[in-house]
């Protein structure tokens, strides 16, 4: 042992000599860096020494002033806290009713359940799906167009005309106008006494028509039929510009709009459209041309516009558009 500590000790010795010689050199080397560091420090601890009792009685009145809070407001704080624990039992009874829901759609129960289960019904829906896109795309496609024009007519008569054209492809389109004649409409009443009475009124009348475009000598000829002002008529328009065309128009028969005149024949019409530009046009030619005394000219100014948020309405409200 004694031979152990005589070999271990001087090495030891050196060891401690050596440290001890390093440390004295980063003490120096550093000697500079450690007082700022001091003093630094020596600076910090005055700057607190002086807050802390600052910020000890902030402190103190901050304790203050919380249990005052407190005080005051227990009551608002526990109803908050009973309000706390209803909610979350909501919440817990809600999770539950989501977690029967979601089962009853996983076992086919109900009618969202059948429609995920039921292959048939799902299969209905799907189809019901596609056909309100394939309206939806008709309606898209389909052009609506709104008039007004006013009319003159022999011995000073006239019209004024709302016309809706509905157009959903190039093959055929819709047309509805509302008429006012200042002729009006003459009708006879007998009475059961044998008295006759001639009564005239005035009343908007409808036209109602169908139109199918054809080619004829390589231009378009629409053909057009249903209610023409109340009464049946037909009608057909000859394009001979795109901007100009020629129309007939034929109805009233049987007219009882004149009782003075025996054997009235239908009314028919026949004249010129004109487009001056896009929106604006005039229409003339002679009116009742198959009765000789009722024979007369006629012009007429118009304008028309196509209206987009009234066909989407049109399409909506469930009118047939296709």
């Amino acid at each position: 042992m004694t031979e152990s500590l005589n070999r271990d000790l001087p090495v030891l010795l050196a060891t401690l000599n050596k440290l001890s010689s390093d440390a004295d050199r980063i003490l120096l080397e550093n000697r500079e860096d450690i007082r700022k560091i001091a003093y630094n420090l020596s600076i910090v601890m005055e700057k607190v020494k002086d807050d802390l009792p600052v910020l000890v009685e902030n402190l103190k009145e901050l304790s203050v002033n919380l249990n005052t809070v407190v005080k005051n407001n227990k009551v608002n704080i526990n109803k908050t806290l009973v309000s706390l624990r209803k909610t979350t039992e909501n919440l817990s009874r809600a999770s539950y009713k989501l977690d029967k829901i979601l089962a009853d759609l996983e076992s086919g129960k109900g009618t969202l359940g059948k429609l995920l289960k039921d292959e048939e019904l799902y299969e209905n829906v799907n189809q019901g799906v596609k056909a309100l896109g394939k309206a939806g795309k008709v309606v898209e496609k389909t052009q609506l167009y709104i008039g007004l024009r006013g009319e003159l007519y022999r011995e000073g008569d006239s019209k004024g005309i709302l016309s809706v054209r509905l157009v959903p492809d190039r093959d055929k389109y819709y047309l509805l106008e509302v008429v006012g004649d200042s002729r009006g409409r003459v009708y006879r009443e007998e009475y059961l006494d044998g008295r006759e009475v001639v009564k005239k009124e005035f009343k908007p009348e409808f036209t109602l028509q169908y139109a199918r475009n054809f080619s004829l000598f390589g231009r378009t000829l629409t053909l057009r039929g249903g209610l023409k002002e109340n009464t049946g008529g037909v009608g057909a328009d000859y394009y001979i510009y795109r901007d100009k065309y020629l129309f007939a128009d034929l109805w009233d028969f049987g007219r009882k709009d004149r009782p003075q005149d025996k054997d009235l024949k239908p009314n028919l019409q026949i004249g010129i459209h004109w487009y001056i530009n896009r929106n604006l046009y005039v229409r003339f030619g002679g009116d009742d041309l198959l009765n000789s005394k009722l024979r007369g000219f006629f012009g007429g100014v118009g304008l028309e516009f196509v209206d987009e948020d009234l066909k989407y309405l049109l399409g909506g409200i469930g009118v047939p558009i296709r």
